[in-house]
């Protein structure tokens, strides 16, 4: 191995056996960590679909009956976002500091006033996924916001991920103890092949360019209803454009020391690295250390990227309860009701019902018309006795009761 590294791709100094076992390892934890929340992943589309009013073919208790739909799981959210962005994210100087000894206020003040230029100029998508956070945030349960240096825009960015862009193990209380965190990227072959002229990636196949890539979303049931949600679906000739990369934070049995740039002898103790692999392929495009030398304490520490937000707390999980958690089965149980008051209107209205055949009358439509009487050619003193009409009960009190019920309790 080489004494001088590229610290921003350490993977031009592992040995290329060693890099196929990290990215088959990697894919395959990842599938693993994927495979063991597929449950939540359908009971999230479910709250997709209540959100956005999306309503599957209907055919009970007739064809084309009643299918409307009473948005109480998006009103919820969207009162969340509206008053929670008014409160916890002022206009100006979103950071404050303090001098904790006392004698550091003008630094303090420095200090806010340059990350208040970060936060509302230098970093443009800061505030757009704050926003789009505090939605995602009460309709999912969790949000996340990755922090970090990003090399191709040299500056610090601060992306919002939402819970199918990012995969844990199972049962993880704290993201920051989770032994892995994986954050699933959809990169264009131009956006490999610049960061791949740049450094920053290593084996990228020329192979690539053309292929149809067969790995369809990590999450396709997910997908399936994200993309029937929002009408839309990926063109049937644009696979072949992106890749599947993963961004994996986990632990390697690699010796690195940041700090003289240099791999040390491996003593069998695993240490927290970035692993970017082709998911495809299960090719290794970079490895970077989060370790990092901390002057103040002189030792090294852990750089975490990931900040979890959560909403009402999981004791068994970092996936947080929301809206949909508790509100999903209510709203499917107040729009049944509401569809069944209006069924039952329907039934009130449209009168219709049973003509006996031996009456003698002719048959097909019979119009009427105000003002008139209409002549019928029946055998039989009263033409009554012919026709039975349905006359069904309006649509009941009790319905319009529970309805009201459901949605104060949600309110």
């Amino acid at each position: 191995m080489p004494k001088e590294l590229n610290p921003d791709n350490l993977a031009s100094g592992i040995k290329e056996e060693k890099l196929k076992k990290i990215g088959a390892l990697c894919v395959q934890e990842y599938d693993r960590d994927v495979e063991s929340r597929t449950d939540y992943d359908k009971r999230r589309a479910g709250w997709l679909k209540l959100f956005a009013g999306k309503r599957d073919p209907k055919g009970f208790p007739w064809k084309d009956a009643s299918n409307t739909h009473i948005p109480l799981l998006a009103e919820a959210a969207l009162q969340f976002q509206a008053r929670s962005m008014e409160a916890l994210i002022p206009p100006k100087e979103i950071v404050k500091g303090y001098a904790t000894d006392g004698a550091s206020v003008d630094s303090a003040q420095r200090v806010a006033k340059h990350m208040n230029w970060q936060l509302l100029y230098q970093m443009d998508e800061w505030e757009e996924g704050m926003d789009a956070c505090l939605l995602l945030l009460p309709l999912m349960g969790s949000a996340y916001k990755k922090t970090y240096w990003d090399p191709v825009q040299k500056r610090v960015a601060s992306i919002l991920l939402s819970p199918d862009e990012f995969v844990t193990p199972y049962r993880c209380k704290r993201i920051e103890d989770a032994p892995r965190k994986t954050q699933v990227l959809w990169m264009h072959l131009n956006d490999i092949r610049k960061r791949e002229k740049d450094g920053i990636f290593i084996n990228v196949d020329p192979n690539w360019e053309g292929t149809e890539l067969t790995t369809a979303s990590p999450m396709p049931e997910y997908q399936q209803v994200t993309d029937h949600t929002q009408g839309q679906e990926e063109p049937l000739n644009d696979s072949s454009n992106r890749r599947v990369i993963l961004e994996q934070h986990c632990l390697l049995d690699i010796n690195y020391d940041p700090v003289s740039n240099k791999f040390l002898k491996e003593d069998g103790i695993q240490r927290p690295y970035v692993v970017w692999i082709d998911k495809e392929t299960e090719a290794v495009l970079r490895v970077t250390s989060r370790l990092y030398w901390d002057d103040e304490l002189q030792e090294l520490e852990t750089f975490e990227y990931f900040t979890h937000y959560g909403f009402i707390p999981n004791p068994d999980s970092h996936y947080s309860f929301g809206f949909g958690h508790l509100v999903d089965h209510i709203n499917e149980t107040a729009d049944t009701l509401l569809n069944q008051i209006i069924d039952a209107g329907t039934l009130s209205n449209v009168r219709g019902g049973f003509v006996n055949q031996r009456s003698g009358l002719k048959k097909g439509a019979i119009e009427f018309e105000l003002g008139k009487y209409v002549p019928v050619d029946v055998n039989g003193d009263d033409v009554r006795k012919a026709l039975y009409e349905f006359n069904f009960a309006p649509p009941s009190s009790v319905l319009f009761t529970l309805l009201d019920m459901l949605r104060g309790y949600v309110k």
